[in-house]
């Protein structure tokens, strides 16, 4: 992965040290990618398991086991895009001058008020489906 730009040679912390940006982002990347693999596997695997069915609750602890496998590949992708978070604050760094620090704050403050708005419009959808399903 290039980051065309003079950032590119900059450093940033992640997992606890300072390394370039190329190598953090193409880390943070590849492990979103293969806890993504894997979880695609579980949920297809899990998936078969009725298919396949020889003995329910045999089946049933398999696919729980499966289910932890997913949960626990989530976890971790959580844990990276707080670290992807994390190093795409550093690489934007401070703001250059007062004014770009007013006008980041406001901003965020629009930012955050959209997507509360965006939630409180998507729960008020669900709660109209389940109405118009009864």
């Amino acid at each position: 992965m290039s980051v065309s730009s003079a950032k590119s040679s900059m450093s940033v912390s992640y997992c606890g040290s300072e390394m370039p940006l190329e190598e953090a982002l193409d880390d943070v990347f590849q492990k979103l990618q293969q806890h993504l693999n894997d979880a695609h596997c579980a949920v297809r695997s899990m998936s078969v398991l009725e298919e396949q069915s020889l003995d329910e609750d045999s089946d049933w602890k398999d696919a729980t086991k499966y289910d932890n496998v997913i949960q626990d590949d989530i976890d971790g992708m959580i844990a990276l895009f707080k670290d992807l978070k994390n190093i795409s604050k550093q690489v934007l760094g401070k703001a250059p001058n007062p004014d770009m620090k007013a006008w980041y704050a406001h901003n965020q403050t629009q930012r955050k008020e959209e997507k509360r708005l965006e939630k409180e419009r998507e729960k008020l959808s669900k709660i109209e489906e389940k109405e118009e399903t009864i």
